[in-house]
C-alpha cells in the first residue's frame, strides 16, 4: 500500500518513511531467520477467523479515525505511531528472553533498540506537534 502524506511537517514525513521502510526490512530479515533452528513457521489466518475479524475491524475503525476525524491528522498518525512502536519494542525484549536462537536473539535485541528509538523520536515529534 502507498500512502502519501500531504500538509504534514516535513520532518514527521520522513520519520514515517523512516518507520515504513526499516519495517518492510524488518520483515525480510525475520523471514530469513524464520529458517534458523528452531523453524518458526508463518500462517496466513483463515478468512473466518476471529483473528482475521478482529484485525480488519481495527483496520477500519483506525482509517475512519483517520480520514473522518476532524482532529489534525498529523497528530492522529503519530499517535498510532506511538502506540505500535511502542508494541513492537516491547514485544522484541519479552521474545529475546525466550528465543532459543543466538541470530534472533541477537536481532530482536536489535529490533527493540531500532524500535525504541522511532518510539522516542515520534514522541518527540508528537509533543512539538500539539
Amino acid at each position: 500500500m502507498i500512502v502519501t502524506f500531504t500538509g504534514i511537517n516535513e520532518t514527521s514525513s520522513e520519520l514515517i518513511d523512516d518507520i515504513s521502510d526499516s519495517s518492510a526490512v524488518a520483515i525480510d530479515k525475520l523471514k530469513l531467520l524464520a529458517d534458523e533452528k528452531p523453524t518458526i513457521l508463518f500462517y496466513d489466518l483463515e478468512n473466518n477467523s476471529i483473528e482475521k475479524s478482529t484485525l480488519d475491524s481495527l483496520r477500519m475503525t483506525t482509517a475512519k479515525e483517520f480520514i473522518f476525524d476532524g482532529g489534525n491528522f498529523e497528530t492522529n498518525i503519530l499517535l498510532s505511531q506511538l502506540k505500535v512502536l511502542r508494541l513492537i519494542s516491547h514485544l522484541a525484549v519479552q521474545l529475546k528472553e525466550i528465543e532459543p536462537n543466538a541470530k534472533r536473539r541477537a536481532w530482536l535485541s536489535e529490533l527493540a533498540e531500532q524500535y525504541e528509538n522511532y518510539y522516542q523520536r515520534t514522541k518527540m515529534r508528537f509533543s512539538l506537534n500539539n
